[in-house]
């Protein structure tokens, strides 16, 4: 009920280099907070570079997973490796300097507890909502269909965490058994060296008619895929609280989804579900 105006600092943009959002934050974004007076300042990335201004409150949110798992965190160079190192040490440090931590799953705050058992003094858990368009009323039952005829949908990020390849070989051993496989829509930007090995992996195992890659796209081109897919996939192995998956949960469609956590937190009842290393 309390009149709250809230206000955004423009930073560097996501196209600024680590260091020069770091030198921004360290020395010029302080002198912002403190000339405009706020009595709030909101760090939904959770990390904190700059120092903080008396009589002002920090909030952070904790979003990026990746750092906390030492598993994942080795399967990517040197410099990745190096990067999420620090932005671990960054992070922790930031909730030891926050008075309010945000976490958007319960398995989240249990990963950060494991580490700071102090940190259910000051955090919460608030799960994300959807933004998706909601087009579960308007769509027909999925009718039974020939496995040959049948569409998968996975939409996230081409990256090794997300089991893309797995996936593949998956299809690739069911058609190696029955002779027929669904066909497999993949959608997610591919800038990061994996994508290239997704490519590979399709080639070789003889896929290509049945792995479509498509590369990324916005909200607005997704869903013709999602109403036009028979099922949804999602095989990530670490996240927070996936924004993605609550996607597929608005489009009512049956949905095969990783075991790993949270995505049981997450989605509840779920009889499709399956370890995505395997």
């Amino acid at each position: 009920d309390l009149p709250i105006n809230f206000k955004c600092i423009d930073t560097v943009g996501n196209r600024a280099s680590y260091l020069t959002r770091v030198f921004y934050e360290l020395f010029y974004l302080p002198v912002l907070i403190k000339r405009g007076g706020y009595d709030v300042v909101f760090i939904p990335n959770g990390q904190l570079y700059g120092v903080k201004i008396n009589g002002v409150k920090y909030v952070s949110m904790f979003r990026n997973m990746l750092p906390f798992s030492s598993e994942h965190i080795s399967r990517f160079g040197f410099k990745k490796r190096l990067r999420y190192r620090i932005l671990n040490w960054v992070t922790r440090m930031t909730f030891v300097r926050s008075d309010s931590v945000i976490f958007i799953s319960e398995y989240a705050r249990s990963i950060i507890r494991s580490i700071m058992p102090s940190i259910d003094n000051k955090s919460t858990v608030i799960y994300h909502g959807v933004t998706f368009p909601d087009y579960a009323n308007d769509q027909q039952l999925i009718s039974y269909k020939k496995i040959d005829d049948i569409k998968l949908l996975y939409v996230s990020i081409y990256n090794n965490y997300k089991h893309q390849i797995e996936l593949v070989r998956a299809l690739a051993r069911l058609r190696e058994v029955l002779g027929v496989c669904p066909t497999l829509w993949l959608i997610g930007y591919d800038h990061l060296p994996y994508a290239e090995s997704l490519k590979a992996e399709v080639s070789q195992s003889g896929m290509t008619d049945k792995v479509l890659l498509l590369g990324g796209m916005g909200h607005e081109h997704q869903v013709g895929y999602y109403k036009e897919s028979d099922g949804l996939i999602f095989a990530s192995s670490i996240e927070n609280c996936p924004n993605i998956l609550l996607e597929k949960m608005v489009a009512a469609k049956p949905i095969m989804c990783s075991s790993c956590g949270p995505m049981p937190e997450v989605i509840g009842e779920n009889k499709y579900m399956f370890n995505p290393l395997d």
